[in-house]
This record gives structure tokens, C-alpha cells and sequence, in this order.
């Protein structure tokens, strides 16, 4: 079960350069910016070994890696196959977000994991707020689709 943290300046900085939001907000306010922007989202701790997302499940939140690491997996009947190891800066759950299908794969966290978790009320304003957001997602989804 994830634990809720409070973002602190430091995340929100780096975020800010993941999720290409220079021109909204600037580095001394990113706490506060973050809050505003994204009211419907949040920075949760997870354990290694934890589930964080299921393939086949019916969920739309994107996920920003800030510390630790996580482990993509997909089920082909009954093999499983490691699709990615994602880090730092990782994005994951976009193919959902993007596609409206479920989840085409499943994550866990093989370390503690840090991770940022937009909810997709939010991450839609965010999209019609800045077509590069919406176009890079769109771009990264193919190609996760493509690849698996």
C-alpha cells in the first residue's frame, strides 16, 4: 500500500524538467505551483515488492519516477516478460492514459520507490494546456505499443 508524501521543492524541480513545465512555473515556487496545478495528484512512497499498477486493470494515472526503480512486466497467457526497468525520470502508465484501454502491463517497484501519480482530471488540463506534453505521450505510447 503506498504511503502519501508531501512533494517537496526539490521533486517538484525535478518533475518541472520531466513533465517540460519551464514555461509555467518557475524553480524557487515549484511546491506551491505543483499543488495548484495538479490539486488531483500526488507523490506516493512504495516498497520494493510493491504492485503499483496491474496489467488489465482499469486505471487511467500517470506515473513520474523520482527516486528508486521499476520493474515493467507483461503476461503473454502464462509467461511473464520484462518489458522495462525504468529509474529516475521514468514515465509509465501512458498507453492507458493515452489509448483509454486498460492496462497493457503491470508495475512493481524492485527498490523503494518515489513516484509522482497524475491523475488524469489533471493530466487532461495539463494536455490542453500544452500540446508538447500531450504529442510527446501520445509518441511515447505508440512506441511502448509498438515494442511489446
Amino acid at each position: 500500500m503506498p504511503k502519501k508524501l508531501e512533494i517537496s521543492n526539490e521533486s517538484a524541480v525535478f518533475l518541472r524538467s520531466i513533465l517540460m513545465l519551464e514555461k509555467f512555473f518557475p524553480p524557487q515556487i515549484a511546491r506551491k505551483n505543483f499543488e495548484l496545478l495538479f490539486p488531483n495528484s500526488s507523490m506516493l512512497q512504495f516498497d520494493a515488492g510493491d504492485t503499483i499498477i496491474t496489467q488489465g486493470e482499469e486505471s487511467k494515472e500517470l506515473y513520474v519516477i523520482v527516486s528508486g526503480s521499476v520493474s515493467i512486466t507483461k503476461l503473454f497467457g502464462t509467461a511473464g516478460v520484462q518489458l522495462a526497468d525504468l529509474g529516475p525520470g521514468g514515465v509509465f502508465g501512458e498507453i492507458a492514459l493515452v489509448s483509454g484501454s486498460p492496462r497493457v502491463a503491470s508495475a512493481t517497484a524492485t527498490s523503494d520507490v518515489k513516484a509522482y501519480k497524475l491523475s488524469t482530471n489533471d493530466v487532461q488540463s495539463l494536455f490542453e494546456g500544452n500540446p508538447p506534453i500531450a504529442s510527446f505521450l501520445e509518441r511515447l505510447a505508440e512506441a511502448r505499443l509498438k515494442a511489446s
